[in-house]
């Protein structure tokens, strides 16, 4: 983690922020197959609901508060950065995290870069 020489506006918007903060709601499904063999559905938060829920509770607490994500795709891993950002200019720089990449295809590339965003973020 990298931040700003200052971060005191940033983190009272941080605290700002978090007392609005709602969990996102569980708006995605997937059918799997567990070890047995039998199926079960697993809901949980796309990565739009969980940018929705951080977005409405920065508005609501006008915190201040955005964030920016940056998505790298090289030597067969894929990497996400995130950057938490206020008005005065502080910051935070998250990452990278770095996700293994063993898809070829650009939907599962796709797939691959949504799942690595929403972790991070999360």
């Amino acid at each position: 983690m990298e931040t700003s020489a200052e971060v005191k506006e940033l983190f009272t918007g941080m605290f700002a922020l978090k007392g609005k903060l709602q969990q996102p709601k569980f708006d995605g499904a997937v059918d799997y197959s567990n070890k047995n063999g039998s199926k079960t559905k697993f809901k949980y938060a796309t990565l739009a609901a969980v940018e929705a829920s951080i977005r409405t509770a920065a508005q609501e607490s006008k915190s201040g508060i955005d964030f920016q994500q940056e998505v790298i795709n090289e030597n067969n891993k894929l990497s996400v950065i995130t950057l938490i950002y206020h008005t005065s200019g502080q910051w935070i720089k998250h990452g990278p995290f770095d996700f293994p990449n063993s898809g070829s295809s650009p939907q599962s590339l796709g797939s691959l870069a949504t799942y690595a965003r929403r972790y991070s973020l999360s």
